[in-house]
């Protein structure tokens, strides 16, 4: 089988989360005998045309990671002329695909999935409900988003990762907008192989975090927003080393609320008990968990 992928960005853009299922799953489809391809915006470091791990990435001339109108024409221009015949299925990662779809006939081949991490009535909603001004301002871009769902209908299927995400499609006002358009959950997948606890790493990355053996580790993994609860896992923490003095906090990610949280540490007294490591790599985040005793979680 020949499969298009249509995304903004891939983990070569330092993009996290929905780049990185992608991929895995375009690698791993290549692994398995398809042809794959990869249509996505320039990125620092890949030449126009390229084969990473078996899967041929072709860019186009638009932004860096994000939609514009020089995205919506090119993917929609280029699959036109260069994929349309080629292509068995068309995978659009997010809403990488919209021009694409939105451009067909009921019925046109090939098939157009969309793999849907998220849609913008449930982002608007999530932003709305976090107290804070900053996060009201961008539910507005949201806001303007569920005008692009309009095109949901034009999809053959949408692939739901995860049961929240599937609940929004099949929700109104979402599924005023999908119509009849299908809709499967799958959940999201973990590789254990890759996380599998490793004594030799727990050992090597308490030392180059300055940790000791007996010393107990938190560890959250999240991007650095007010939406993931980091501020009140902080507070919890603080709180918690007056019982437990040997407990320190790992945190892993990037985000705009990494400087208000290292604020709250020093606030709190614990900065010298936290560690900010910043996005990491699959390696680096698996040697992350086995040095740690507890993970964390507390998304709103």
């Amino acid at each position: 089988m020949r499969l298009l992928f249509v995304s903004r960005s891939l983990p070569f853009h330092q993009i996290g989360g929905m780049e990185i299922v992608s991929w895995d799953i375009a690698r791993k489809l290549a692994e398995r005998g398809h042809e794959v391809r990869f249509l996505t915006t320039r990125c620092v470091g890949l030449p126009r045309s390229c084969i990473r791990q078996g899967v041929q990435i072709d860019t186009i001339d638009a932004p860096a990671a994000r939609y514009s109108r020089a995205y919506w024409r090119e993917t929609a221009s280029l699959f036109k002329r260069d994929y349309c015949e080629w292509a068995d299925l068309v995978m659009g990662v997010g809403m990488g695909a919209y021009a694409i779809a939105r451009t067909r006939t009921s019925g046109d081949r090939p098939a157009v999935v969309m793999q849907s991490h998220g849609q913008s009535w449930g982002e608007f909603i999530s932003k709305l409900a976090v107290p804070s001004p900053i996060s009201w301002a961008k539910s507005l871009k949201n806001a303007y988003g569920i005008l692009a769902d309009s095109a949901l209908h034009h999809f053959d299927e949408i692939i739901a990762v995860g049961p929240a995400v599937e609940h929004v499609l099949r929700s109104a006002p979402t599924t005023w907008f999908r119509r009849q358009a299908p809709v499967t959950m799958i959940a999201n997948g973990v590789d254990e192989r890759a996380f599998a606890f490793d004594m030799g790493a727990r050992r090597t990355t308490r030392s180059s975090l300055g940790l000791g053996t007996n010393d107990q580790v938190l560890v959250s993994v999240s991007r650095l927003h007010p939406q993931k609860g980091l501020a009140e896992s902080l507070n919890a923490f603080a709180r918690a080393r007056q019982i437990s003095p040997f407990l320190n906090y790992v945190i892993v990610g990037s985000g705009p609320s990494e400087t208000a949280l290292r604020r709250q540490a020093a606030r709190l007294n614990v900065l010298s008990n936290v560690r900010f490591t910043g996005a990491l790599g699959r390696r680096e985040l698996a040697a992350i968990l086995s040095a740690a005793d507890v993970f964390v979680f507390t998304s709103k």
